[in-house]
């Protein structure tokens, strides 16, 4: 059987298990904490989208609709899994 390497403790089993406002290991040589990696990372993607609409002439009126409708059904769908957690109900299925 093989083994685990020598780090396998500190690695999160999942997602759910990693701390968002934690940094990464020392050997990964970086002192930001996740959550900030996390809003560089966000904003490369953001100048992404609007060089795209810039380049292709995209309808921003009709994103920003469609984005309010996204948002609004997040919105709804955080509050459910809020009210569920709170009753004490399974959410991850």
């Amino acid at each position: 059987m093989a083994r685990p390497p020598r780090n396998a403790a500190r690695r999160p089993r999942s997602w759910r298990d990693a701390s968002f406002k934690a940094c990464p290991p020392e050997t990964l040589k970086r002192a930001k904490p996740n959550v900030e990696r996390l809003a560089e990372e966000l904003a490369d993607i953001d100048a992404a989208i609007s060089w795209l609409f810039e380049l292709l002439d995209l309808d921003v009126e009709a994103h920003n609709a469609r984005m309010d409708r996204k948002m609004t059904g997040f919105r709804e769908w955080q509050a459910m899994i809020q009210r569920a957690t709170a009753k004490g109900e399974n959410v991850h299925g």
